[in-house]
């Protein structure tokens, strides 16, 4: 696998995490520069991050640290004069996600509701609820037209 689709796949399992704005920024910023030939960590310095970023000293070892105790980064201090090193990996998502106003617009919050929607489908000009069954009749072949669909999505 190459460098490019490590960074890809590990970069679009960030997008989906449910994490804080912020912490999800600096995040990008080490899988950017994280050494995925080689998988070695990066050794930039506080100073140059806070610059590249744009985030106050204090904001990025709050963020840091969020990053950390989630398990998204494990990071091995070699001192006080010398960078630290910084690797990704998967880890969890916030538990207090959630309570944030913008927690029913994420895209796996949100399929959970269309889900919730499709099952609750109903025809408006008879009021009965519309079974899978019904469903799949209507379709010629689902198997197939499922199959034609996700192949639309995933060549995009």
């Amino acid at each position: 696998m190459s460098k490019k689709d490590k960074l890809y796949e590990y970069l679009d399992e960030v997008i989906h995490a449910k994490l804080d704005g912020k912490a999800k920024g600096l995040l990008y910023f080490y899988a950017t520069v994280y050494n995925w030939s080689n998988n070695r960590p990066s050794y930039w310095s506080e100073r140059s991050i806070c610059a590249v970023t744009s985030m106050a000293p204090s904001t990025y070892q709050e963020k840091r640290k969020y990053l950390e105790d989630h398990g998204w980064i494990v990071v091995k201090n070699r001192g006080r004069e010398i960078t630290s090193l910084v690797g990704v990996k998967v880890g969890r998502n916030d538990p207090q996600y959630e309570l944030n106003c913008w927690a029913k617009w994420h895209p796996y919050t949100q399929r959970e509701d269309l889900d919730d929607f499709w099952n609750k489908v109903t025809d408006e000009t008879t009021a009965f609820e519309v079974s899978d069954d019904l469903v799949l009749k209507l379709s010629k072949s689902p198997d197939t037209d499922a199959e034609v669909l996700w192949g639309v999505f995933e060549n995009r």
